[in-house]
């Protein structure tokens, strides 16, 4: 059986319709459509020039970044994170912006986010092999690989392996395009038998379809078979990176 999945609804037009309905909505200024929408609530964040909050003089060391926060042509002060990628800081800008809108000190804010060692599933590492680190993350949608990924290459001193498990059939058919063209250029690549879910199989959906249209991947279907292949060719420098919402977490966290 054959299914077609059309983006019936604009994703544009849900988050403007929840958005205006905010007494207060934070807009990261790089969003073409919600940062140009004309909301009449929105206070915006932007990494440089252009945001109603602003970071600035970004600095890493180590995969960890810090940066001047600006509240339009005023310094509020440094902020130091504990935690990896660029990405974090635009979600550490974002709740700059808005715990201090709820009246928080700015000093409250720098030692929350120093003192934040991230949540389970993002960039946590679960183990090593041969002195390698095993990170695992949640990203299972092709906007979080790529900030996962940048992350990893930030961080990395050697090789980065990246194992990526599709959750759902029915999301990997819907964003099959854009899975491809984040995943096509990755050096050190493999595929992990889908986490169904709910669902049943859906023709072109499945994670070894996804390898077949890559190409330059790797598939497995067995844990053990992975982990051995990768006790072969890790070293100590480079990172397993496991990517996806499914099961591979907790299975490849007992086995190592």
């Amino acid at each position: 059986m054959y299914h077609t999945y059309k983006r019936t609804i604009s994703f544009n037009s849900v988050y403007y319709n929840f958005a205006k309905r905010g007494y207060k909505s934070i807009i990261n200024k790089c969003d073409k459509f919600l940062s140009t929408a004309n909301l009449d609530n929105s206070i915006t964040f932007s990494i440089g020039e252009g945001g109603d909050y602003q970071a600035k003089d970004l600095y890493l060391k180590n995969g960890k970044y810090s940066f001047n926060l600006y509240k339009g042509n005023e310094i509020k002060g440094k902020i130091e994170l504990s935690v990896y990628g660029y990405c974090n800081v635009e979600n550490a800008l974002a709740a700059s912006v808005c715990a201090m809108q709820l009246g928080v000190d700015f000093r409250h804010v720098k030692n929350g986010l120093k003192n934040f060692k991230g949540v389970v599933r993002r960039f946590e590492e679960i183990g090593k092999i041969h002195g390698c680190n095993v990170i695992a993350d949640y990203a299972h949608h092709p906007t979080e690989i790529t900030a996962c990924l940048k992350t990893a290459t930030e961080v990395c001193k050697g090789e980065v392996y990246v194992v990526f498990q599709p959750h759902t059939y029915s999301r990997t058919v819907y964003l099959k395009d854009e899975f491809v063209k984040v995943l096509e250029n990755v050096k050190n690549l493999a595929l992990f038998k889908t986490f169904s879910a709910r669902e049943n199989y859906i023709n072109g959906g499945s994670a070894y379809d996804l390898h077949v249209l890559l190409g330059n991947s790797l598939y497995f279907e067995s844990v053990d078979i992975m982990l051995d292949y990768y006790k072969k060719v890790l070293s100590k420098k480079d990172m397993l990176l496991i990517l996806g919402a499914g099961d591979l977490y907790n299975e490849v966290k007992e086995s190592i």
